[in-house]
């Protein structure tokens, strides 16, 4: 479990059906905006997760629709803000806050890998006691990728679900 509090992120979005597509649609704007194009024409540290919100399409092969997000530095977490994307299709605004259960994975993410860990994670948030999906959320969840394509052993990846804890609810007993 954890939360996260309102906090900046560059993202686009990408309709699709496949998480990996749209992370590599989505990966070649978002690094054009961290790499200069901004208002202040200046790079953006890379920073880690690359988180990706899925918001289900309507049925089995109906697109969805991805919210791809690298997260500013805290340096840039000001009034102020990072500096705005010159890019139509990349935008700046807030996550959070968030209450999430968070299952943990290793390995290269795959589409059928990052969906069967999030299946297994909303079924242990419905099994638990004290706790219960986010229904503000609708049936969105997200992915978060930790490490670089070229990191090849030790990788960690993340499904997130949105929670509400109706009281101190016991581990979830799963990951892996």
């Amino acid at each position: 479990m954890r939360h996260y509090d309102s906090l900046l992120w560059a993202s686009t979005n990408v309709s699709g059906v496949s998480i990996e597509a749209a992370g590599d649609v989505a990966f070649g704007r978002l690094f054009g905006y961290i790499s200069g194009a901004n208002a202040a024409g200046t790079a953006v540290d890379m920073t880690a997760p690359v988180l990706n919100r899925v918001v289900p399409g309507a049925g089995p092969n109906c697109n969805s629709t991805f919210t791809i997000s690298f997260f500013t530095p805290y340096a840039l977490q000001t009034d102020a803000g990072p500096p705005a994307p010159t890019a139509d299709d990349v935008f700046v605004g807030t996550i959070g806050p968030l209450a999430v259960a968070v299952a943990e994975f290793p390995g290269f993410a795959h589409d059928d890998d990052i969906v069967a860990h999030a299946a297994a994670l909303e079924e242990a948030v419905e099994a638990a006691d004290g706790l219960a999906m986010d229904a503000a959320f609708g049936d969105s969840w997200w992915f978060a990728a930790y490490d670089s394509p070229y990191r090849l052993t030790n990788r960690h990846n993340e499904v997130w679900v949105p929670v509400v804890v109706a009281e101190l609810a016991p581990p979830l007993g799963l990951l892996q």
